[in-house]
């Protein structure tokens, strides 16, 4: 800022006091001139951030979300019939048919999936190849309906076959499992699941299920539970209860180990059939069978193996029973095993003739129940 102001007289201070006008008469001008001069130019001042422990990471956004890829599994298709036969080799993911006059062989462990339905129909032979293999869950071929799915059928017959799909009078296969979805349990490494959904969607039903030479004969290597080990019974039934199993009569001959088999399972039927088994005729594990109209278990007189009886109760969870309505017909002739060293398996009946009690002797009955019900049972906790 400069100030520009006329000459000053030389001389007193009270002349240069007049000059400008502080004394005396005004002066006739005095001339101000201002003048302003352009700031000199200043660097801009920057301040670096400061660090902060409580400062939060800058937001970072995401990615607007997409819609999921979804595969959808292709539909089960059967292979075409050769020479009228069906070769069936890999899961049943769909509703599928087995049709009339079509015979079908499994040659592998085939699984009916959660929440589809196999349609037998009327009089279908289904064949399931002997031999083994290295499958999911057996060494075995196998028809395994999973916890969840379903059976439509009437009359069906499952029958061993050799490697030409031929039927054969031998058993070494892995059989048929039905497997429920209300109940947890596990036999020889096959499962089921407790779904929760009740009433169950789901069911088996047919008026007759006939097997012929189905299941295996303990493996060389001696019993195990191992997939390897064990052998296999020829029909089992793994977490199923009633309103599940609408299967009305069921047919076991020359099972390679027991007949029909039971494992935390619950069900009813009209007529149980049994006939020369490997092993036991009825095998039951923690489960209850109710019979209406028949119950015949013919092991014959043969002894060997000498762990072979008419039936075998192992109680895990719960006990075993068998309840066989009044007016039915029983047929029974084996041993009924009740030596110290196995389960005791007690007869509560007005009708059929006591077992000798600890002691193994053949057994056999034949006749109507007249006089009430029969009841076959192994307590749990007995031994």
């Amino acid at each position: 800022l400069l100030f520009s102001i006329g000459a000053v007289p030389a001389g007193s201070r009270a002349a240069a006091i007049r000059s400008v006008g502080g004394v005396g008469s005004r002066p006739t001008a005095v001339t101000v001139g201002v003048t302003l001069a352009p700031p000199p130019a200043v660097a801009p001042i920057v301040v670096p951030p400061v660090a902060s422990a409580s400062a939060s990471p800058p937001a970072v956004v995401p990615p607007a979300p997409q819609a999921p890829v979804v595969q959808s599994q292709p539909p089960f298709v059967l292979p075409p019939a050769v020479n009228g036969i069906v070769e069936v080799s890999s899961d049943i993911t769909s509703n599928t048919t087995f049709s009339a006059g079509t015979v079908y062989v499994i040659t592998a462990e085939v699984h009916v999936w959660r929440y589809k339905t196999l349609t037998i129909e009327d009089g279908v032979e289904v064949r399931i190849r002997n031999g083994r293999g290295r499958f999911t869950h057996l060494t075995s071929r196998a028809l395994i309906f999973d916890s969840g799915s379903s059976l439509v059928a009437q009359s069906v017959i499952f029958q061993a076959a050799d490697d030409n799909n031929q039927p054969v009078n031998v058993a070494d296969n892995g059989g048929v499992f039905f497997c429920g979805g209300t109940r947890v349990a596990s036999k020889d490494n096959v499962s089921s699941e407790k779904l929760g959904r009740a009433p169950p969607p789901w069911s088996f039903q047919a008026t007759k299920i006939t097997a012929n030479y189905l299941g295996r004969r303990d493996p060389a290597g001696g019993d195990g539970d191992g997939p390897k080990l064990d052998d296999i019974d020829a029909l089992s039934v793994v977490g199923v209860v009633e309103p599940e199993w609408k299967i009305a009569s069921v047919e076991s001959n020359y099972s390679g180990d027991d007949g029909f088999d039971l494992t935390n399972s619950n069900i009813r039927l009209e007529e149980v059939r049994v006939v020369v088994p490997t092993e036991d005729g009825i095998n039951l594990t923690s489960s209850n069978m109710k019979i209406e109209k028949s119950l015949f278990v013919d092991m014959t007189a043969e002894e060997t193996p000498r762990d072979r009886e008419i039936f075998d109760f192992e109680v895990g969870s719960g006990g075993c029973m068998i309840t066989v309505f009044q007016t039915a017909d029983v047929d029974l002739l084996g041993f009924w095993d009740n030596t110290p060293r196995d389960r005791r398996i007690y007869l509560d009946s007005k009708d059929m003739e006591q077992p000798t009690p600890l002691e193994r002797k053949l057994y056999s009955w034949r006749n109507s129940l007249t006089l009430g019900y029969a009841f076959i049972y192994t307590p749990a906790g007995t031994k």
